[in-house]
């Protein structure tokens, strides 16, 4: 029993680092959709998808208030939520243990699409349109225009 408290400790504080991480992000709706995802493993009832909203309810009040905080006192309020979300996450884990993993899958999955994810686009034959980019910041060692066999 200890060492299966351990480890829902360990996952769950991990995930509410995460959570509040990515809570002021402009990834937050995908990553909240993920939540979404996630708190609906292993319903099987009604009554389960109703507490999967009543979560997903007070993790956007828990962003709410942290991007509603002042920007001196938002470090403070991320740590206080951070605590908040865990005790969270942990009581949710208990009640539904196949969940672990999922948690486990989510986390991995935000890691992965942490910033600093180099993407390369190379667009060809693009005639008469425009390219958008969307997404953040564009960093680039040269954006190259020319006729069709005149790039590399």
């Amino acid at each position: 029993m200890g060492e299966e408290l351990a480890v829902l400790h360990e996952v769950a504080a991990g995930g509410a680092a995460v959570f509040v991480a990515e809570m002021a992000r402009d990834s937050w709706e995908a990553f909240r959709s993920a939540i979404a995802r996630f708190m609906r493993t292993g319903a099987q009832s009604g009554a389960d998808e109703e507490r999967a909203e009543e979560e997903l309810r007070a993790i956007e009040a828990a962003r709410a208030t942290l991007l509603g905080a002042p920007e001196a006192q938002r470090e403070e309020v991320a740590r206080r939520l951070e605590g908040q979300l865990m005790l969270q996450l942990a009581m949710f884990l208990r009640d539904r243990p196949a969940a672990v993993t999922a948690l486990r899958e989510l986390l991995v999955s935000a890691q992965d699409a942490e910033p600093g994810v180099v993407q390369h686009n190379r667009v060809h034959d693009n005639t008469s349109s425009q390219i958008i980019i969307s997404g953040g910041p564009l960093h680039t060692s040269g954006i190259a225009f020319g006729a069709p066999g005149e790039l590399p």
